[in-house]
């Protein structure tokens, strides 16, 4: 039986922080900016990761293009903490990712596919990195992609990435297989990977590759692979030997004193909630399940706006149904950040209040939300302009559901005959012919009433009322007078 083992070195590109190192001409030390820091500082707490007192200033050992970029790059790398994990929750179980260590580098360009082709890509080059490393604790493509999904999300909360995070991140993979119990010897590296679905897709491939190698006696290579989205396979890259240097000391050797930027660095970090914490709170303070706290707290921006509607006065489970729903649905059509969408969480409270109280009714609230995801109107001013109100009592609709029976007598005929589908349909009309302001449990109520039918439900429990056995052993529909004689009795 084969064991799989995978871990990914996650890289955070930041917006371009001019000197993320600097070198003192005249004594040679190399200085971190603190602007970098405190967002590694700031990510370290979160992890629960050790901020390491004294680090080593290392360099990249690849080769870098500097003459390509026009940029200054020095290659510089440097370990700022170490430990720490991040949560997943994979087929209901809990699963911590554990963390081996955070870098602070500087971005030396990546590797861009294109029409065949391959290329340096240099928009970033110079820019500050952050450089996550786990240890082996992925067993599958999905968990893998769990923890990007996870950590992008940690990002956002922290406020220490752009607004398009995922765009920012981007990863290299290894992966291996091993005989159970023993550890692998080899690893494959699945090289600039630059979307969560194409991580997932990519460690999956490349387990089956090797297991397909494994099961007829012979030896997986280590060497660099590309995901080929177009073939849905690993592409070989180049070989590589079985223990790659990374980085290398800078002679004379420097220590980079991260203890005095400690203390005062994070003394200015306030203590914050974290996704993980915010979804089970949401579940106990707000009686809200498991899927509507998830994506909820998907996004920090959408979960502030729920948590803003709800003080302004929206019942809770109310509010969260209909942003889980229509509110997300519009974020995803127009596709706009939450952070930006005109609808404010004062006038989502606002329609959230008028339907509690039944003022009006589910399809106006809808209108009344989108309209203002559009328009940024304000609810009052949208009620007048659409003439929305809500009719509630017989005395208002009766004359609607009158003047629509009059208007369709075949299809209430097939009504009177048991074909409820069409009261339905007779449903719809009515409310059409109230300007979508009747409310529908009452429209249907009364439609029953005055085309004078009753209805029975029965819920099957897996036989049949009519159903007939004949002597060849085929079950086929009997007489359905039967069931119309217990609705007879019934009534």
């Amino acid at each position: 039986m084969y064991q799989s083992f995978v871990y990914l070195e996650t890289r955070i590109q930041f917006p371009h922080i001019p000197n993320v190192f600097s070198l003192d001409s005249k004594t040679k030390k190399v200085s971190i900016n603190e602007t970098v820091l405190h967002h590694v500082f700031l990510l370290a707490k979160a992890l629960g990761s050790s901020i390491i007192d004294n680090a080593i200033l290392e360099r990249l050992t690849g080769n870098i293009h500097k003459e390509e970029t026009g940029k200054e790059i020095l290659g510089y790398s440097v370990k700022c903490a170490e430990g720490g994990s991040v949560n997943i929750l994979f087929h209901s179980k809990k699963k911590s990712i554990h963390i081996q260590e955070i870098r602070i580098e500087e971005d030396t360009g990546r590797l861009s596919h294109a029409a065949g082709l391959t290329k340096m890509d240099y928009t970033h080059a110079a820019s500050p990195s952050i450089r996550i490393h786990t240890t082996p604790s992925f067993e599958t493509g999905e968990e893998a992609e769990l923890f990007l999904e996870e950590f992008c999300r940690l990002m956002q909360y922290l406020n220490i990435a752009p607004e398009q995070t995922k765009e920012s991140i981007r990863c290299n993979a290894f992966v291996s297989l091993s005989e159970y119990p023993e550890l692998p010897d080899y690893y494959v590296k699945l090289r600039n990977l630059n979307s969560f679905n194409f991580v997932r897709k990519a460690i999956n491939n490349e387990l089956t590759r090797q297991e397909n190698i494994l099961a007829k006696g012979e030896q997986v290579a280590s060497e660099s692979r590309s995901w080929n989205e177009a073939k849905s396979c690993t592409d070989f890259f180049h070989t590589r030997p079985e223990i790659v240097a990374r980085f290398e000391n800078v002679s004379p050797q420097q220590i980079i004193p991260l203890s005095k930027y400690k203390s005062r660095l994070l003394e200015n970090i306030k203590d914050f909630e974290l996704p993980e914490e915010r979804r089970t709170r949401f579940k106990n303070q707000y009686k809200l399940n498991a899927l509507t706290s998830e994506i909820l707290c998907d996004d920090k921006a959408l979960a502030d706006f729920f948590e803003s509607s709800v003080k302004e006065g929206s019942d809770a489970e109310l509010a969260a149904r209909f942003i889980s729903s229509e509110v997300y649905k519009l974020l995803k059509q127009s596709q706009t950040s939450s952070k930006n969408m005109k609808l404010t969480a004062q006038s989502f409270s606002k329609i959230m209040q008028l339907l509690s109280k039944k003022k009006i009714h589910t399809g106006s609230a809808k209108r009344l939300i989108r309209t203002s995801f559009e328009t940024g109107q304000n609810v009052e001013d949208l009620l007048k302009e659409l003439s929305i109100s809500e009719l509630n009592s017989k005395k208002d609709i009766l004359p609607f559901v009158k003047k629509t029976v009059q208007s369709n007598k075949e299809l209430c005929k097939k009504i009177q005959q048991g074909e409820l589908q069409a009261l339905e349909y007779l449903t719809g009309l009515v409310i059409k012919q109230s300007n979508n302001m009747a409310v529908p449990q009452l429209v249907k109520s009364l439609l029953i009433e005055e085309l004078n039918i009753q209805t029975i439900y029965l819920l099957s429990m897996g036989g049949a009322f009519s159903a007939v056995q004949h002597s060849d052993g085929i079950v086929a529909s009997g007489n359905t007078n039967t069931i119309r004689n217990i609705a007879t009795k019934c009534t």
